[in-house]
Protein backbone atom coordinates (compact mmCIF):
# COMPACT_ATOMS: atom_id res chain seq x y z
CA UNK A 1 0.00 0.00 0.00
CA UNK A 2 1.26 3.19 -0.83
CA UNK A 3 1.71 5.43 1.88
CA UNK A 4 0.76 8.88 2.07
CA UNK A 5 2.59 12.51 1.96
CA UNK A 6 1.25 13.27 5.49
CA UNK A 7 2.91 10.27 6.14
CA UNK A 8 6.41 11.23 4.99
CA UNK A 9 6.23 14.68 6.06
CA UNK A 10 5.40 13.94 9.64
CA UNK A 11 8.59 11.51 9.72
CA UNK A 12 10.56 14.69 8.47
CA UNK A 13 9.45 16.89 11.49
CA UNK A 14 10.26 14.09 13.57
CA UNK A 15 14.11 13.71 12.29
CA UNK A 16 13.89 17.56 12.75
CA UNK A 17 12.77 17.31 16.80
CA UNK A 18 14.95 14.86 17.02
CA UNK A 19 18.01 16.68 15.38
CA UNK A 20 16.79 19.78 17.73
CA UNK A 21 16.67 17.47 20.81
CA UNK A 22 20.24 16.30 19.91
CA UNK A 23 21.31 20.05 19.82
CA UNK A 24 20.19 21.16 22.98
CA UNK A 25 21.73 18.38 24.84
CA UNK A 26 25.45 18.95 23.22
CA UNK A 27 27.61 19.51 26.33
CA UNK A 28 28.44 23.55 26.46
CA UNK A 29 32.11 24.85 27.34
CA UNK A 30 32.38 27.81 30.10
CA UNK A 31 35.96 29.89 29.80
CA UNK A 32 37.17 31.74 32.87
CA UNK A 33 37.13 35.57 33.01
CA UNK A 34 40.18 37.18 34.18
CA UNK A 35 39.57 39.67 35.09
CA UNK A 36 35.86 38.86 35.98
CA UNK A 37 32.90 41.29 34.59
CA UNK A 38 30.89 43.25 37.01
CA UNK A 39 27.30 42.40 36.85
CA UNK A 40 25.28 44.14 39.26
CA UNK A 41 24.16 44.92 42.92
CA UNK A 42 23.24 42.04 45.72
CA UNK A 43 22.12 43.88 48.97
CA UNK A 44 21.75 40.65 51.81
CA UNK A 45 22.02 39.66 55.14
CA UNK A 46 25.83 38.72 57.13
CA UNK A 47 26.59 38.53 60.91
CA UNK A 48 27.83 41.52 62.78
CA UNK A 49 31.09 41.65 64.20
CA UNK A 50 29.99 40.90 67.66
CA UNK A 51 27.83 37.82 66.91
CA UNK A 52 30.97 36.71 64.87
CA UNK A 53 32.76 36.80 68.02
CA UNK A 54 30.46 34.50 69.60
CA UNK A 55 30.57 30.59 70.82
CA UNK A 56 27.60 30.04 68.58
CA UNK A 57 29.07 31.84 65.41
CA UNK A 58 29.00 28.65 63.35
CA UNK A 59 25.20 28.38 64.10
CA UNK A 60 24.15 31.32 63.25
CA UNK A 61 26.28 31.10 59.73
CA UNK A 62 24.49 28.16 58.92
CA UNK A 63 21.11 29.84 59.86
CA UNK A 64 21.78 32.66 57.86
CA UNK A 65 22.37 30.72 54.38
CA UNK A 66 18.54 29.63 54.77
CA UNK A 67 17.04 32.61 55.87
CA UNK A 68 19.02 34.97 54.32
CA UNK A 69 16.52 37.46 51.85
CA UNK A 70 18.81 38.24 48.84
CA UNK A 71 18.15 41.57 46.42
CA UNK A 72 19.45 42.91 43.79
CA UNK A 73 19.35 46.01 41.57
CA UNK A 74 22.07 47.84 38.75
CA UNK A 75 21.99 50.91 41.33
CA UNK A 76 23.91 50.78 44.42
CA UNK A 77 21.47 52.67 46.32
CA UNK A 78 18.64 50.05 45.44
CA UNK A 79 16.41 53.01 44.37
CA UNK A 80 14.28 52.18 41.86
CA UNK A 81 12.55 55.24 41.05
CA UNK A 82 10.80 58.34 42.08
CA UNK A 83 7.59 57.07 42.29
CA UNK A 84 6.56 57.07 46.28
CA UNK A 85 5.18 53.71 46.30
CA UNK A 86 8.12 52.35 44.81
CA UNK A 87 10.59 54.34 47.66
CA UNK A 88 8.24 52.80 50.44
CA UNK A 89 9.31 49.21 49.82
CA UNK A 90 13.15 50.08 49.04
CA UNK A 91 13.89 48.83 52.38
CA UNK A 92 11.16 45.59 52.69
CA UNK A 93 13.85 43.22 53.38
CA UNK A 94 13.36 40.89 56.12
CA UNK A 95 15.00 36.87 56.80
CA UNK A 96 12.67 34.09 55.35
CA UNK A 97 10.84 32.44 57.74
CA UNK A 98 11.39 28.35 57.98
CA UNK A 99 8.43 26.09 57.88
CA UNK A 100 7.72 23.50 60.01
CA UNK A 101 8.40 20.90 57.17
CA UNK A 102 11.52 22.56 56.34
CA UNK A 103 12.56 22.55 59.50
CA UNK A 104 12.37 18.39 59.85
CA UNK A 105 13.54 18.72 56.62
CA UNK A 106 17.27 20.37 57.08
CA UNK A 107 17.52 18.45 60.37
CA UNK A 108 18.25 21.36 63.12
CA UNK A 109 18.17 20.39 66.32
CA UNK A 110 15.46 21.39 68.95
CA UNK A 111 17.73 24.02 70.73
CA UNK A 112 18.42 25.88 67.75
CA UNK A 113 14.74 27.79 68.25
CA UNK A 114 16.50 29.71 71.03
CA UNK A 115 16.86 31.94 67.63
CA UNK A 116 13.02 32.06 66.48
CA UNK A 117 9.70 32.88 67.59
CA UNK A 118 6.84 30.83 66.57
CA UNK A 119 4.22 32.16 64.34
CA UNK A 120 0.55 30.16 63.82
CA UNK A 121 0.17 29.77 59.54
CA UNK A 122 -3.09 29.07 58.41
CA UNK A 123 -5.14 29.10 62.21
CA UNK A 124 -8.29 27.11 62.13
CA UNK A 125 -8.20 25.01 58.64
CA UNK A 126 -6.84 21.57 57.91
CA UNK A 127 -3.34 22.78 56.73
CA UNK A 128 -2.86 24.58 59.79
CA UNK A 129 1.04 24.66 60.73
CA UNK A 130 3.91 26.84 62.27
CA UNK A 131 6.54 29.14 60.80
CA UNK A 132 9.73 29.62 62.48
CA UNK A 133 10.89 33.82 62.53
CA UNK A 134 14.19 34.85 63.69
CA UNK A 135 14.26 36.90 66.28
CA UNK A 136 17.72 38.06 66.92
CA UNK A 137 17.70 40.66 64.70
CA UNK A 138 20.73 42.49 66.61
CA UNK A 139 22.96 39.79 65.44
CA UNK A 140 22.12 40.66 61.54
CA UNK A 141 23.17 43.68 59.54
CA UNK A 142 22.88 44.65 55.37
CA UNK A 143 25.25 44.60 53.45
CA UNK A 144 25.69 46.05 50.02
CA UNK A 145 28.40 43.96 47.45
CA UNK A 146 29.10 43.85 44.15
CA UNK A 147 28.28 40.61 41.94
CA UNK A 148 30.58 39.49 39.48
CA UNK A 149 30.47 37.28 36.48
CA UNK A 150 33.90 34.58 36.68
CA UNK A 151 32.63 32.22 33.84
CA UNK A 152 30.84 32.74 30.58
CA UNK A 153 29.78 30.28 28.16
CA UNK A 154 31.78 29.37 24.66
CA UNK A 155 29.56 30.19 21.46
CA UNK A 156 29.55 27.40 18.68
CA UNK A 157 28.86 29.03 15.51
CA UNK A 158 27.62 25.52 13.73
CA UNK A 159 25.29 24.66 16.79
CA UNK A 160 23.81 28.44 16.72
CA UNK A 161 23.43 28.21 13.19
CA UNK A 162 21.39 24.85 12.88
CA UNK A 163 19.35 25.70 15.64
CA UNK A 164 18.56 28.98 13.67
CA UNK A 165 17.80 27.09 10.19
CA UNK A 166 15.41 24.66 12.55
CA UNK A 167 13.32 27.47 14.23
CA UNK A 168 13.25 28.76 11.15
CA UNK A 169 11.77 26.53 9.23
CA UNK A 170 9.36 25.30 11.91
CA UNK A 171 7.68 28.60 12.39
CA UNK A 172 7.61 29.63 9.42
CA UNK A 173 5.96 26.00 7.77
CA UNK A 174 3.53 25.78 10.95
CA UNK A 175 5.42 22.54 12.16
CA UNK A 176 5.48 23.55 16.05
CA UNK A 177 1.70 22.89 15.63
CA UNK A 178 1.79 19.77 13.89
CA UNK A 179 4.80 18.25 16.50
CA UNK A 180 2.66 19.12 19.51
CA UNK A 181 0.26 16.39 18.09
CA UNK A 182 2.79 13.94 17.13
CA UNK A 183 4.63 14.06 20.52
CA UNK A 184 0.95 13.74 22.10
CA UNK A 185 0.97 17.81 23.70
CA UNK A 186 -2.22 19.98 23.54
CA UNK A 187 -2.55 23.39 22.55
CA UNK A 188 -5.75 23.48 24.67
CA UNK A 189 -6.51 25.63 27.65
CA UNK A 190 -8.53 24.16 30.55
CA UNK A 191 -10.29 20.53 30.08
CA UNK A 192 -9.94 18.29 27.04
CA UNK A 193 -13.41 18.23 25.62
CA UNK A 194 -11.79 14.39 24.20
CA UNK A 195 -11.08 13.29 27.70
CA UNK A 196 -14.73 14.74 29.21
CA UNK A 197 -16.47 12.77 26.61
CA UNK A 198 -15.28 9.40 27.64
CA UNK A 199 -15.93 10.70 31.79
CA UNK A 200 -19.37 10.92 30.32
CA UNK A 201 -19.89 7.77 28.79
CA UNK A 202 -17.90 6.08 31.11
CA UNK A 203 -20.41 7.44 33.73
CA UNK A 204 -23.00 6.21 31.53
CA UNK A 205 -22.12 3.00 31.47
CA UNK A 206 -21.29 2.66 35.40
CA UNK A 207 -25.06 3.64 35.79
CA UNK A 208 -26.10 0.87 32.73
CA UNK A 209 -23.85 -1.32 34.92
CA UNK A 210 -25.38 -0.78 38.08
CA UNK A 211 -28.63 -1.51 36.59
CA UNK A 212 -27.13 -5.08 35.58
CA UNK A 213 -26.08 -4.71 32.17
CA UNK A 214 -22.79 -6.98 32.09
CA UNK A 215 -21.80 -6.23 28.87
CA UNK A 216 -21.68 -2.42 29.61
CA UNK A 217 -19.61 -3.24 32.79
CA UNK A 218 -17.22 -5.14 30.48
CA UNK A 219 -16.70 -2.03 27.84
CA UNK A 220 -16.88 0.77 30.17
CA UNK A 221 -13.56 -0.52 31.73
CA UNK A 222 -12.15 -0.75 28.05
CA UNK A 223 -12.94 3.17 27.46
CA UNK A 224 -11.19 3.76 30.68
CA UNK A 225 -8.12 2.27 30.18
CA UNK A 226 -7.77 2.54 26.49
CA UNK A 227 -4.87 4.91 25.51
CA UNK A 228 -6.68 5.47 22.03
CA UNK A 229 -9.47 8.03 21.98
CA UNK A 230 -12.90 8.31 20.75
CA UNK A 231 -12.70 11.64 18.60
CA UNK A 232 -9.55 11.46 16.65
CA UNK A 233 -7.37 14.77 16.43
CA UNK A 234 -7.56 17.05 13.13
CA UNK A 235 -5.12 15.73 10.85
CA UNK A 236 -5.79 18.36 8.23
CA UNK A 237 -2.20 19.68 8.89
CA UNK A 238 -0.52 19.87 5.65
CA UNK A 239 3.45 21.23 5.67
CA UNK A 240 4.21 23.88 3.39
Amino acid sequence: MHRNLQFHRDKLLLAIHRERYALWRRPVQYVQLNPPIPLRWVRHWRLTARARNRHDAAVLQTILQVIDHRLYHWRKTFKSGRRRARRMIENTQFPYGIREYRWKELGWPEQWKIFFHQILVNEGRYDQTYSYKFRRMDLLELFVEREYVYHARLIDPERESREAQIESFLTRSGGNIRLKTLLGESWRYGPDPRQKKLTRLANRRIRKALEGDWEAEVRRKRIIFSPRPLIRPNESFMLM
